[in-house]
């Protein structure tokens, strides 16, 4: 796929280095919590629940695992039978439209039987099968449970995206491949369908697609199809270019079998290779916007399709020379870089610039010698519809300097962080940025207040690797993974307050990666020392009513990877697949839920 085709949510990196240093500290009966840089609260032994702590890892370490008390099992209901195993990935195996529109649903694939290798895929309506917390009628029979497809694609590419990875919800719209699987080392060309809650079958969107791309917030959709692409004859791990493809885009008001492919809206000449393109709606989905370079040494072009009729008139050019552009969160904006040379590889800069969206109108520079930008917020779903400013590089004598800029239309409104400063990301409150810094070739995790009265520091150890830091939604506490540290087998779970990274907690070990259900719970899969066992588990994020802190709880040993949490009216939800294995005797899709603060 091209890069710059979707905006991905960050996943946490999985660093594979070789464990050392000495002994961790024993298990305690509550989670170790930090008074001050680095250090942990005294140990008190002790374990209880379905995995304790303080098991022995490989040569004999102490691993200093947290006790794993189990959960409540009166909260988990198996909601589909058989080999139902979740769509999507972690955030889109459901629909997740902000604000929720309707109930909440969910997809899942199954084997079509025992003898036939084709593959299924139905779409549950969680929130009615939540309720009763019995099995669902998932056989043809139930309006709430409804088989969209016999022909699932499940291969597996080279380039481009993977069952179940590419079968996901964007909002409301569910998009999905199916038909005949391409090689390989082919991008994907063939059906993509969409499916949205209401609806009793799916729609073909294209039966010559690459993707597609939905919008959250509306019915909008836009897919790449009919595409030319240059690859080589003899190896596979060349990258695939896109040449030429037509752009098809529509708004999914119609469900019916014959409502027809998607307009194409415009046709896309590309040169000179794949990432000088890029695809991108509207915050709301009123507008499709594109760019890309038509012939070698020709300026970068912004077009926009107004989606209210889409094929009924030629995307408008309204900018040029717009490099690495980005639409602002209040749809009202664009920002863009001008004169960026990607001939210059890493060290290519441009003029930072911003222009009223759709129209192009009122451009005017903001800073020069820019690397790259972000939006504040872009990568996750903790901001409203407006404009909280940018995160932008730019180079300097020596180096880089990253700076805030909170009102880029008023450039002198910017605070530089530390030019060592990397993946930065801004709190919600916009009071703190959590970035890492570079230290004896291991990043250390820092904390800033953007007003520029001071900083702190999360991590010390300087074996240890740390990854995957982030802001709950509130900003009340900062959350990342600590590798290694202080000697432990471990990728620990850990969370602090921002203002002076105290009160530190653990929250799990060997923690693979989470996620943030509000600010009431963190969501993970935690393994053991010796990787035999891993669990789904939760950490209650508040403090118990006694004032200690809570333990990672066990939904269930041996899941699926592939977890998605809902949060409604009635709690915090956590679904998830159990898939066919010697030790399970009741495979298929569950819940856990709901959970209270």
């Amino acid at each position: 796929m091209p890069q710059d085709s979707r905006c991905w949510s960050p996943a946490a990196l999985l660093l594979l280095v070789a464990a050392c240093g000495s002994s961790a500290p024993r298990a305690s009966a509550t989670p170790p919590t930090d008074a001050g840089v680095d250090a942990i609260s005294a140990d008190s032994g002790g374990s209880s629940g379905a995995a304790a702590g303080g098991t022995s890892g490989a040569g004999g370490m102490d691993t200093g695992e947290l006790p794993r008390p189990p959960a409540d099992p009166t909260l988990t209901h198996r909601l589909v039978a058989g080999r139902a195993a979740l769509e999507g990935d972690t955030y889109d195996s459901c629909s997740n439209a902000m604000p929720a529109q309707g109930d909440r649903w969910c997809a899942f694939s199954r084997a079509v039987s025992d003898t036939d290798t084709r593959t299924e895929l139905w779409v549950l309506n969680f929130t009615k099968a939540a309720a009763t917390g019995t099995l669902a009628a998932c056989d043809g029979t139930s309006p709430d449970c409804l088989l969209l497809s016999s022909d699932l694609w499940v291969g597996f590419q080279i380039w481009g995206d993977s069952q179940p990875v590419v079968h996901r919800f964007e909002g409301d719209t569910l998009i999905f491949h199916a038909g005949p699987a391409p090689g390989m080392r082919d991008p994907y060309e063939g059906g993509i369908w969409a499916w949205r809650p209401g609806w009793q079958q799916a729609r073909l969107l294209t039966d010559h697609g690459v993707f597609c791309l939905g919008n959250p917030r509306s019915a909008s959709i836009a897919c790449v199809a009919n595409a030319k692409i240059d690859k080589s004859a003899s190896d596979p791990f060349s990258t695939p270019y896109y040449r030429e493809f037509d752009l098809v885009a529509g708004v999914l008001r119609d469900q019916s079998a014959d409502a027809g492919l998607l307009p194409t809206v415009g046709h896309v000449t590309h040169a000179p290779d794949d990432l000088t393109w890029r695809l991108r709606f509207s915050p709301n989905g009123e507008y499709l916007a594109y760019s890309s370079v038509a012939t070698l040494g020709a300026p970068e072009t912004l077009r926009v399709v107004n989606m209210s009729d889409p094929g009924a008139a030629q995307p408008l050019a309204v900018l040029s020379d717009v490099a690495e552009w980005e639409i602002a969160h209040d749809g009202k904006s664009i920002y863009f870089l001008g004169g960026y040379d990607r001939g210059q590889g890493t060290d290519a800069t441009g003029t930072l610039k911003v222009a009223d969206f759709p129209s192009g109108a009122n451009d005017s520079d903001l800073t020069t010698s820019v690397r790259s930008f972000t939006l504040v917020g872009a990568f996750d779903s903790f901001f409203k519809a407006e404009d909280r400013g940018l995160v932008v590089t730019t180079s300097v004598p020596g180096g880089r300097q990253p700076i805030l800029m909170f009102h880029p239309r008023t450039p002198t409104d910017v605070f530089a962080l530390d030019p060592a400063a990397a993946s930065v990301e801004v709190a919600s409150d916009l009071r703190h940025s959590v970035y890492f810094k570079p230290v004896l070739g291991n990043p250390l995790i820092m904390v800033t207040h953007n007003d520029g009265s001071g900083t702190c520091q999360l991590t010390a150890d300087s074996i240890a690797e740390s990854y995957a830091a982030g802001f709950t939604p509130s900003a009340a506490s900062v959350v990342w993974i600590e590798r290694l540290r202080r000697g432990t087998r471990s990728e620990q779970g850990w969370l602090a307050r921002p203002e002076d990274c105290g009160a530190r907690v653990q929250f799990g070990d060997h923690v693979l990666d989470y996620q943030l259900a509000g600010d009431d719970f963190v969501v993970f899969q935690g393994s053991n020392a010796t990787s035999s066992s891993w669990w789904l588990e939760y950490t209650r994020l508040r403090a118990n009513a006694d004032g200690t802190s809570a333990l990672p709880t066990v939904i269930k040993e041996h899941p699926d990877t592939n977890v998605h949490v809902i949060r409604d009216a009635a709690g915090t939800w956590i679904v998830f697949s159990v898939l066919p294995q010697a030790t399970e005797p009741a495979p298929g899709l569950y819940v856990h839920g709901p959970l209270q603060p």
